[in-house]
């Protein structure tokens, strides 16, 4: 799959430095909710069932997980843009397969969290579906520039 454009209007070049800064500010936001969310976590004193559940190990691990994710996701956006302002394939290529595992991990999270609350998870579901249908989208402007950019470079007289 193919694209000339981004959102019908952008040139593939803008729509990935789009792109690059959509993810950065929305990771970024990310990752500073779940270290407030872990902060709070980990200094609260009481001793009610919701704050020992929230200290389970693995609920800390998994935050702590999510805090690296998102902080990988962030110098992967600054490396999009970095590699749509100076026009480096290779760059884009990196992005694309780290968002790939990105959008992997995202519908797996998504596949546990409906098993473990399917009510809380089904509230908000066409947001989550909405993310995804856009990371696809994103992945393929991407690789629509990279395809354009490689192919102007094969063109080029050596």
């Amino acid at each position: 799959m193919r694209v000339n454009s981004c959102c019908c209007c952008f040139s593939l070049k803008m729509g990935c430095m789009i792109i690059a800064m959509y993810y950065a500010v929305v990771s970024t936001y990310l990752l500073i909710s779940s270290a407030i969310d872990l902060h709070d976590i980990l200094n609260d004193q009481s001793v009610n069932e919701t704050s020992k559940k929230a200290k389970d190990p693995i609920i800390i691990g998994l935050l702590w997980t999510f805090l690296g994710v998102m902080g990988l996701h962030i110098v992967m956006s600054l490396l999009l843009l970095l590699g749509a302002v100076k026009e480096v394939p290779v760059i884009l290529c990196l992005w694309l397969a780290a968002n790939v595992v990105f959008l992997v991990v995202v519908v797996s999270g998504m596949t546990v969290r409906i098993f473990l609350n399917p009510k809380r998870f089904l509230s908000s579901i066409g947001k989550r579906i909405f993310s995804v249908v856009l990371g696809v989208y994103f992945l393929v402007v991407v690789k629509s520039f990279h395809r354009e950019l490689r192919e102007r470079r094969e063109a080029e007289p050596v």
